[in-house]
């Protein structure tokens, strides 16, 4: 009994997934032969995988239709260099981070796929332990392995639009709304953003000795960063849910960096739901970098729209009540 999971059910669990890719054995397409999706296969997967919601996406060697319920069939026809497919679970076996991109470029959106691809390329998990709280881990593949894999695997299904979408990848955020905020002011006009490409997110800068005074740090990490304009745009989240220890630290951290003279812009979350208040965030942002905003695109106001309808939640792509914290 063997289960290779596809797409969303990949993207499910890597959603979860703590450690290094590299910790995990690899096989090749050829591990899927004879493989065949069976009830008590599904059953298996609530059992063991039970952050990951029905039906499951499951790859099969053959266009076989298969009336499993909870489980959704999908034929690999590809003949899939390398040893794309990784073992999580006995048994189980999961798509890589650069073919899991690629599968999902099949039926997302550019938005939602960009949304992905950042999350694969970020800092954060959803720890299980902890029923949806965020955790850090290094980051599942970077904007480069996915555009190898993508060259290497040109005639796959889905690689079009995942080539498409790479340019638009952040790498390195720290949590879904940080992804989404780099979104928003790096996306081009055409699909909704604000054009201000060219942050960084979560580099390291040298603290001086005044500033590394105030923080006892040797350095400062900025949420998002552009160097040339020593610009930062920092996200804090709801101010009621922090401790008065993060409240000084993150108003120590800003302080530090107006004394290294960057100029530091803060966005809430209120502020970042709000494509209003986004767009005067934006303009500041412009302002520092000299520039100005002029989102002439005729497809600006319908794009914003739909980017600020997906928002950055992530809760979707997991079990609702494993969510919760049910057992």
């Amino acid at each position: 009994m063997r289960a290779f999971l596809y797409g969303t059910s990949a993207f499910s669990f890597w959603l979860t997934f703590p450690w290094d890719v590299g910790s995990l054995s690899r096989v090749d397409r050829s591990a899927l032969k004879d493989c065949a999706p069976t009830l008590q296969l599904a059953e298996y997967l609530a059992e063991t995988l039970p952050q990951i919601p029905q039906p499951y996406e499951l790859l099969v060697p053959t266009r076989t239709a298969w009336p499993i319920e909870g489980v959704r069939a999908h034929a690999c026809t590809f003949a899939l260099p390398g040893k794309p497919f990784l073992l999580i679970a006995s048994g189980v076996f999961i798509a890589c981070p650069e073919l899991c991109f690629v599968q999902l470029a099949r039926s997302m959106s550019l938005h939602e796929l960009v949304r992905a691809g950042n999350a694969l390329c970020s800092l954060f998990f959803i720890d299980p332990l902890q029923r949806g709280s965020l955790e850090s881990r290094q980051p599942l593949t970077t904007t480069r392995k996915l555009a190898n894999f993508i060259e290497k695997n040109a005639g796959l299904p889905g690689v079009k639009a995942a080539r498409k979408t790479l340019p638009f990848l952040s790498e390195r955020t720290a949590s879904p709304p940080e992804s989404f905020l780099s979104m928003v002011l790096e996306l081009p006009y055409r699909l909704g953003g604000f054009q201000l490409a060219g942050f960084q997110a979560n580099q390291r800068l040298a603290s001086g000795h005044k500033t590394q005074t105030m923080t006892d740090r040797g350095s400062l990490v900025p949420d998002l960063l552009h160097r040339e304009s020593k610009l930062v745009i920092e996200y804090d989240s709801n101010a009621e849910h922090l401790t008065p220890q993060q409240i000084s630290r993150d108003a120590t951290k800003r302080l530090a960096l107006e004394a290294k003279g960057f100029k530091v812009i803060t966005v809430t979350t209120k502020q970042l739901a709000s494509p209003q208040a986004m767009h005067h965030i934006a303009e500041q942002a412009a302002q520092r970098r000299g520039r100005r905003l002029n989102p002439k695109s005729t497809s600006f106001a319908h794009n914003q729209q739909l980017l600020f309808s997906l928002g950055w939640n992530l809760d979707g792509y997991l079990n609702s009540t494993w969510m919760r914290g049910a057992n």
